[in-house]
């Protein structure tokens, strides 16, 4: 590894298979201040290293036959998962509204949750987090994720005064995610 760049992450999880850098990628992480976490611990970036290979090619034979140079190639595959929580909103606009704050989100486009959408969302996501407009259609929308994705979802009610995400500011947003781990850790306790 040649350097390094200015990394947006503080937390990281390593997942997968142990390959013959990976000790050397944690001294990396661990002296450029990067925490190595638990993937339950909802770390900033979750990586899932899948596997490596290296590939000798001959650049030059000597007149004898034998490989006067050589060069070695290293790869490596791996995946990057970006959060192990999702937020869930009808409109495009509610999740761009999300997402200005900092929570990572997606839109289903309207009450209709299709089974394509389903099916992402079970492969990405165990921490599903939904926010419901205040109307019919909104009900409708988490009963269709809750029925689909049972355990993984939350639901976080809005107050009543607000139609959607849209017609609130940054801060009742940022607000509605320390309510809702408020009242989890009073679940819990």
């Amino acid at each position: 590894m040649r350097g390094m760049t200015e990394i947006s992450f503080k937390t990281i999880s390593l997942e997968g298979k142990e390959l013959s850098f990976t000790k050397n990628l944690k001294k990396i992480l661990n002296s450029n201040k990067i925490a190595i976490v638990l993937p339950s611990e909802n770390p900033e970036l979750r990586v899932e290293l899948i596997g490596e290979e290296s590939e000798k090619r001959i650049l030059s034979l000597s007149g004898q036959g034998l490989v006067r140079e050589y060069e070695i190639f290293y790869r490596v595959r791996y995946r990057v998962k970006t959060a192990d929580k999702v937020y869930i909103v009808e409109s495009s606009f509610d999740a761009i509204r999300l997402d200005q704050v900092g929570f990572p989100a997606v839109a289903t486009l309207g009450a209709n949750v299709s089974n394509a959408q389903i099916e992402l969302l079970q492969k990405y996501f165990n921490n599903i987090i939904v926010i419901a407009d205040n109307d019919d259609a909104g009900g409708n929308m988490k009963d269709k994720i809750i029925d689909k994705l049972g355990s993984r979802v939350s639901v976080i009610q809005l107050n009543k005064k607000y139609k959607d995400i849209g017609d609130m500011d940054n801060e009742s947003i940022k607000e509605l995610d320390v309510q809702f781990d408020k009242t989890i850790l009073s679940m819990l306790n």
